[in-house]
């Protein structure tokens, strides 16, 4: 797949060969998958009869500036192939980047280029007796013929490219959702380990992820974890400051470098990985083993030596059954931890409830207790025999033992009314149903009226009183 350096380096050719050029013809094939909310009638109508005025780039998008709008923009596996005559050329790998400069920038020689994203320069030989290059290529998208002659073909052999048109494609989506772009847009040291430590999951996944920052793709990605001696496993929010300032600088280094060099791996330094990374193949990097493993479902390679696994990192033999029990037992600590809580609260709360209730329960049982006794001491009064009370003959005894009761009653009528009714009633019972022959003398009829009058009273005064206690 391609990556920043590649584009970048597609971008700065068509800006050095193709600006100013009008679209005299363009072909587009039909291709549902790789065209996005786009037909192809609608996308040649656009391109046929603009001049291309600027190309631009941001993180692994491309797209060409033209005199009208709306813009086509390119993104993923796209190959930009260009054909000016047939006649002599050359393969990149037996010539210079700057002779291919000289070369194509004064245009000594015809030549047949072939410039993809994922190959940055490939020049092949070819001639016009015997061609063994189709052309237009049958996995080309786009093919575009600009008004000095000069063809342009866009092809995707896997179809993992996307053809867009926008009417402003810094502002729409979806390069207005990328992050900032790792080779223009950096932050600084201190944002970008602010940035680092606020993500979760692996910092591997999260320098891959587009709008964290634009243009990073996976040898990229290995390579300055590589160079910056950090294992791709581990955890961003436990990044140090120390482990941030050299990923920051290795970043910069590689893209910066990279980008320099025209995304050409024959200039990029040997004691990178990038050289011996593909493929999965076993080898050494000075002495080092290489190993791989799959970090967010991609492969890594990296160098166990030098990239010690930390504590905090996500453990290679961990199987996703272990981690699914790990889950489970958190899971049920937090469970039980809650539970012990609430229980805990529960039991303070009875307690708190037992001891108010216990507290009510002896006022009832002091209140009921002092009730009765009194009630038993009026009781007592009342039924005492009138040998031990007072003399037969002696009616003021009797009134002053009525007054006696009816001052222990009105006290216990303060706390409980029924002991009111109670007493008075007993009192004035014993009263009614004394025998005669012991309240007085049968041929005395004064001492008779006397006590029914004293009755009478009683008994009305008690009538009242039971009416203010209801």
């Amino acid at each position: 797949m391609p990556e920043l350096p590649e584009v970048e380096a597609s971008r700065k050719f068509v800006e050095d060969h193709c600006l100013g050029q009008p679209i005299v013809r363009a072909e587009v094939q039909s291709d549902t998958k790789v065209l996005c909310n786009v037909s192809a009638q609608a996308l040649e109508e656009a391109l046929t009869g603009r001049t291309i005025v600027r190309a631009g780039r941001k993180g692994k998008h491309l797209w060409l500036e033209l005199d009208q709008r709306p813009w086509p923009v390119f993104q993923f596996e796209v190959e930009l192939l260009i054909e000016e005559a047939s006649g002599m050329c050359y393969k990149h790998q037996d010539i210079s980047w700057d002779f291919l400069r000289e070369l194509f920038i004064g245009l000594h020689c015809p030549a047949y280029m072939i410039f993809p994203f994922t190959h940055i320069f490939s020049l092949r030989t070819r001639s016009a007796a015997n061609d063994e290059e189709e052309w237009p290529s049958k996995y080309a998208k786009v093919l575009v013929e600009l008004g000095n002659g000069v063809q342009m073909a866009f092809t995707d052999s896997r179809r993992f490219a996307r053809i867009r048109l926008l009417q402003d494609p810094p502002t729409e989506s979806p390069i207005s959702e990328l992050g900032p772009d790792a080779y223009l847009e950096l932050p600084d040291n201190d944002a970008f380990r602010q940035a680092v430590q606020l993500r979760k999951g692996s910092i591997k996944g999260v320098i891959l992820d587009q709008s964290f920052l634009a243009g990073i793709g996976n040898w990229i990605a290995d390579e300055v974890l590589y160079q910056a001696r950090i294992h791709p496993e581990t955890l961003a929010s436990n990044m140090t400051s120390e482990d941030c300032g050299r990923l920051h600088r290795a970043i910069q280094e590689v893209v910066y470098f990279s980008v320099t060099a025209n995304a050409d791996h024959e200039n990029f330094p040997k004691h990178w990985l990038f050289h011996l990374r593909w493929n999965k193949r076993p080898g050494s990097l000075d002495g080092n083993k290489i190993d791989f493993i799959k970090v967010g479902g991609r492969t890594s390679a990296y160098v166990p030596a030098l990239q010690t696994p930390m504590f905090f990192t996500t453990s290679k033999k961990s199987s996703r059954k272990e981690k699914t029990l790990d889950g489970c037992k958190l899971a049920i600590e937090k469970v039980l931890k809650a539970r012990s809580s609430v229980q805990t609260s529960r039991k303070s709360r009875k307690a708190k409830i037992c001891d108010t209730k216990d507290e009510v329960i002896l006022e009832e049982r002091k209140t009921e207790s002092n009730v009765f006794a009194e009630s038993e001491a009026a009781r007592a009064i009342v039924h005492e025999k009138p040998s031990k009370r007072r003399k037969k003959s002696d009616p003021g005894d009797a009134l002053e033992s009525r007054k006696a009761v009816t001052k222990i009653v009105r006290r216990t009528g303060s706390r409980k009314a029924g002991s009111n009714v109670f007493a008075e009633g007993e009192a004035v019972r014993a009263i009614v149903h004394e025998k005669p022959s012991k309240r007085r003398k049968k041929s005395d009829p004064v001492d008779a009226l006397e006590n029914r009058k004293a009755v009478t009273k009683t008994v009305r005064r008690t009538r009242s009183r039971k009416a203010e206690v209801q």
